[in-house]
């Protein structure tokens, strides 16, 4: 494993997957907005491991870069203070329980190149007022949006030949 600012990350190749993000109170370098660097010390960052971001709950806004592929299972979850999370084209699948207790997400867009939800990815965004899903969605899994209270609205891409809308 290797350090680069506040990131933890393996290699394989020359690709990068960030495995855990430094989250102790005495670090002075604490954002409530980060961006995730395309790349690190030259290796391509590819994935978010699972747990990577579990239970940092200062941040409020997470941009990814187009080349993070993979969002691994409970990688986000009880981010508490998350309210926004910029997904980039690129991203293929959301793993399980992936932003589950995000209770601060406001909404969420699927880029085009987002394929799979896993279950209960977005379980108890409380706040979670609507979603856009991707036309190349094709799986999406049980429980995806369960105990998100303030839902209003799901849109789904008319050109998604896996997924229609009822009633508008």
């Amino acid at each position: 494993t290797f350090e680069y600012d506040n990131y933890i990350y393996t290699v394989s190749g020359d690709e990068a997957t960030i495995v855990s993000y430094i989250n102790r109170p005495e670090h002075i370098d604490r954002q409530d907005s980060i961006s995730i660097p395309e790349k690190f010390d030259g290796y391509t960052v590819v994935a978010i491991a699972d747990k990577a971001f579990e239970n940092v709950d200062y941040i409020k806004v997470i941009t990814l870069p187009y080349t993070v592929q993979t969002i691994g299972d409970y990688a986000f979850q009880n981010c508490s203070d998350l309210e926004c999370i910029y997904l980039s084209e690129g991203l293929i699948s959301i793993g399980d329980f992936a932003f589950s207790g995000c209770g601060s997400l406001i909404t969420a867009s699927l880029p085009d190149s987002v394929e799979t939800v896993g279950e209960y990815a977005f379980n108890s965004c409380y706040s979670l007022e609507n979603i856009s899903l991707s036309v190349s969605l094709k799986s999406l899994g049980d429980y995806v949006f369960s105990y998100c209270y303030q839902l209003k609205m799901i849109t789904i891409d008319f050109e998604n030949p896996y997924f229609t809308a009822d009633n508008g």
